[in-house]
This record gives C-alpha cells, structure tokens and sequence, in this order.
C-alpha cells in the first residue's frame, strides 16, 4: 500500500471536512425555508402548542437552530460517507463493498435512533413530567432554548448511539474486539448504559434515565453477534 504524505492526508480531510459544511448549510437553508413545518413536528409529542422566549433576539436564535437541527440531521448521511471514506484508506481489507455497506448501516442506523427517540422516548418522557401539572397549581411556561435543548438531547444523541453496532463490527473486523471480550464486559454494560443515560438525560429523575438506559443497553446485547474479531491484515 503506497504511503501517502501527512499533508496529501490533510488535504483530503480539508476537502472531506468542506463537503460536510457546504451539506449542512445547503440543507439548513432549506429548513429555513420549511422551518414553520419543522417546528410543527418538534411540538407534537409535547402538549403545548407555544413556545416562548425571553430576548429580543430570542425567536430568531430559535428559529435558525432549528434549521440547523434538520441541516445536521438530513446531512447525515453524507457525513457518516466521509468519515468512513477517510478512515477506508488505512486498512485495504475494508473493501469498497464493505464501506458502502457500514455507511448504509450507519444512516439506517441514525434514522432508528432519531425515530425511537421522536416517537417514543420523548412523548412517554413528556407525558410524565407533563402529570406533575395535575397534581398542583403548575402551568408550564417553556421557552423555545429550553424544549429545544430538550428535544436535540434526545434526537442526536440516540441518533448516535444506534451506531453502537457498526463501531462493534468494525471493531471485531479490525481484531480490536473479540466476541470473548465483550462478552466478559456485558454485565457491566447495564452500568454503563446507566450512566451515558445520566449525562444525556437533561433531568436527574431515575424514570426517566432508566427509560433511557434500557435501549442503550439492549443496543449492547444487540451488538454482541456482530463481533466477530477477523483481523485486517
């Protein structure tokens, strides 16, 4: 395999890294243009139909973050194609077939989290901090920052974590992991979904970081068949 120089390697990932932005903000421009639509999707899971800020500025802020927000989401997939084609070169058994096949993965991956997450996650998260206005004089006064803030947690962060499966296999493709290996980790594996849990969840009540915890934890489980431990040569 020829060698190429360290700044040939920057320059690819110059470019790579350009190709990334220029998605992003072509498709931030178009959640511009549809963001009435967007923002209409990001409240039905919650109750309240209105949002509120508190700056002069503060309704713009939230409406060019909520672009952004469909700008990195749509964008996914091209982005998880330049990484994987950056990183390919290193090892030559990653066959193109394979590349094409993790990054198909990945973006069906990605679209499983942020839809888990969308559909399921946040309404029954809502629902149960939404129970406490029932039981005293509590109405929700929620700014625009704060649910989004709430809602991106979710979304990207359960966007990312359904690429636990592909990290292992490229892992066990590597020989970096062994089935044995993560086998002797899994009963620690419910500890630690616990506690990426705790640093995602933006409330520190164990419901709802136990409703968190469970699917990072059967992602684990899931992953565990995936490990093969062929090493690349």
């Amino acid at each position: 395999m020829e060698t190429l120089p360290v700044y040939k390697h920057l320059q690819e990932l110059r470019n790579r890294f350009f190709i990334v932005v220029f998605c992003i903000v072509a498709a931030s421009i178009l959640g511009w243009l549809i963001k009435d639509t967007i923002v209409d999707v990001l409240l039905r899971p919650f109750e309240q139909t209105v949002l509120y800020y508190n700056t002069p500025s503060g309704g713009l802020a939230f409406l060019i973050k909520v672009s952004v927000l469909f700008g990195v989401l749509v964008s996914m997939p091209i982005v998880y194609h330049q990484i994987w084609g950056f990183i390919a070169p290193a090892f030559p058994n990653f066959h193109r077939k394979f590349i094409q096949a993790v990054t198909f993965f990945s973006t069906i991956l990605f679209i499983c989290g942020v839809s888990f997450s969308y559909f399921l996650l946040l309404p029954a998260a809502l629902a149960f901090f939404n129970q406490f206005q029932e039981e005293v004089s509590l109405a929700p006064l929620i700014s625009g920052d704060a649910y989004f803030s709430f809602v991106t947690s979710y979304l990207l962060w359960f966007g990312l974590l359904f690429q636990l499966p592909v990290v292992f296999m490229v892992l066990g493709k590597l020989g970096i992991l062994e089935r044995r290996h993560v086998k002797k980790f899994l009963p620690y594996s419910l500890c630690v979904s616990f506690l990426i849990a705790a640093f995602i969840t933006p409330t520190p009540d164990p419901i709802n970081q136990t409703m968190v915890a469970v699917p990072i934890f059967m992602l684990f489980v899931v992953s565990l068949p995936l490990v093969r431990g062929k090493r690349v040569q």
